[in-house]
């Protein structure tokens, strides 16, 4: 079970998450936004930083993915899979999960993969957003899409034929 204190209820929380960087899969949306204004999220008067609040998490789980039952056993197993990722999560991070429809028959092991794969993807828009070009984790880089997914390809200069009327002009 997630603890209480990193469960998001609150829509405008929602809000923020999905204003963050988002990274997808068939299954899945991961949205990952920080806090930007520091306020104290438990409702209290004080202000406090960003750094002092736990990272919360919350789901999304449309009716479109099924009825009340498979709805529900869904939220129930992505809050299993995201209690032992929370560590991984930095303080005062708002991380929205939203499900698609494919999810609805998809096993634990696969909702895991996904999720996987959309954080990492999450942190790699993240710090190509920060000017970081850094390579993806080799760990990572198989659940991301495989070897050379990622590659840049060369630009070929454009061929000139010197005929316009070929390119379909009137």
């Amino acid at each position: 079970m997630l603890a209480a204190e990193n469960r998001m209820r609150r829509s405008a929380e929602f809000a923020q998450a999905f204003r963050g960087v988002r990274g997808g899969s068939a299954r899945l949306l991961v949205a990952i936004g920080a806090d930007p204004s520091g306020f104290d999220r438990s409702g209290a008067d004080s202000i406090s930083s960003v750094t002092d609040l736990p990272p919360k998490v919350g789901f999304v789980i449309p009716r479109s993915v099924g009825n009340s039952v498979v709805r529900h056993r869904l939220c129930r197993q992505l809050r299993h899979l995201m209690r032992t990722r929370v560590q991984i999560l930095r303080p005062g991070e708002l991380v929205s999960v939203r499900v698609f429809p494919p999810a609805k028959g998809a096993s634990s092991q696969d909702l895991a993969a996904d999720l996987d794969r959309c954080i990492a993807s999450v942190r790699h828009k993240e710090s190509l957003r920060e000017g970081r070009r850094e390579p993806l984790d080799e760990s990572m880089e198989g659940s991301i899409g495989g070897k050379g997914r990622n590659e840049v390809l060369p630009v070929s200069a454009p061929t000139d034929t010197g005929n316009s009327s070929e390119s379909g002009e009137r």
